[in-house]
């Protein structure tokens, strides 16, 4: 999410982060993690960077039993 679209420009404008939650209707602790990447983008952007995102993907594998009744994983 862009959170930079809620909040406004400006010391004077200035918006919590309580005010956000209740906008928003999220916890804290997701709204930091969207400041915090905000941030990120913002300092690229004035850098002059280009912000790549790379998706990850979940690995399938199989458990296999061991002599000691333990499952081993394959990796």
């Amino acid at each position: 999410m862009e959170i930079e679209r809620y909040i406004p420009e400006g010391r004077e404008h200035a918006v919590s982060r309580k005010e956000l939650r209740a906008l928003l209707g999220k916890d804290d602790r997701l709204i930091r993690e969207w400041i915090k990447q905000a941030n990120r983008r913002l300092l690229a952007r004035l850098r002059g960077e280009k912000i790549v995102r790379v998706r990850s993907y979940i690995r399938r594998v199989k458990a296999k039993p061991a002599p000691d009744g333990q499952e081993k994983w394959e990796v």
